[in-house]
C-alpha cells in the first residue's frame, strides 16, 4: 500500500486522465468514486446540472480503501455548474473527516474552480495542502503538466514532514 491515494469521480473521462496522471507521479494508489446511480447521456448530463446546482450529494458504492491509513488522500472532481461533483460530494460527506491530510484538484470548462474548493474545503477537517484545477481544453496539449508538476512538487515538498508510515508495505 502506498502513503496517498487519489480518489475522484469522472463523468467524461477528464477528472480520470488526471487522477491517473497524478497517482502515477506521486506514486500513489488510485480510487474511483462510482455513483450508484451514472450520469451517462443526455439525460444524465441534465440529472449531473440539477444535482450540482441543488448542491446535492449522489450515492456512491462504498469506497474501501483504508482512508485513516494514508498520509495524504488526493480528491478530484469535475466542476459542474461551478459547484463539486455529487458523487465527490457524497465522498466527503461519508468520509472527508477520516482523511489525516488531504489535496483538491478539479477539471473543468471555463469556471468555477474556486466555488468547487470552497464546497470541498467545507467538508474536510484541514485546509488542503495544495489545489489544482485544469482547464479540460489543455488536456490535449502539454499545457496542464506544468500545473500538474507544481502540484505534484508542493506535495512533495510537504511530504518529508510528514510521520513515517507504520503500514506495512
Amino acid at each position: 500500500m502506498a502513503d496517498i491515494l487519489v480518489v475522484y469521480f469522472s463523468r467524461s473521462g477528464a477528472t480520470r486522465h488526471v487522477a491517473e496522471d497524478l497517482a502515477r507521479r506521486l506514486e500513489a494508489d488510485c480510487v474511483p468514486i462510482e455513483p450508484l446511480v451514472p450520469y451517462r447521456g443526455f439525460f444524465g448530463l441534465v440529472r449531473a446540472l440539477y444535482h450540482a446546482v441543488r448542491q446535492m450529494a449522489a450515492p456512491i458504492a462504498e469506497v474501501t480503501a483504508p482512508l485513516p491509513d494514508y498520509q495524504l488522500v488526493v480528491i478530484g472532481t469535475p466542476v459542474w455548474a461551478g459547484h463539486v461533483s455529487p458523487p465527490v460530494r457524497q465522498f466527503l460527506r461519508d468520509h472527508g473527516h477520516r482523511c489525516q491530510r488531504t489535496a483538491i484538484f478539479c477539471t473543468l470548462i471555463g469556471s468555477g474552480a474556486a466555488q468547487a474548493f470552497a464546497d470541498m474545503r467545507a467538508l474536510i477537517p484541514a485546509p488542503p495542502l495544495a489545489t489544482l484545477a485544469i482547464n479540460a481544453s489543455t488536456l490535449h496539449s502539454d499545457l496542464h503538466l506544468v500545473s500538474a508538476g507544481q502540484f505534484v512538487t508542493t506535495i512533495h515538498q510537504q511530504q518529508h514532514q510528514w510521520p513515517a508510515s507504520t503500514t506495512p508495505q
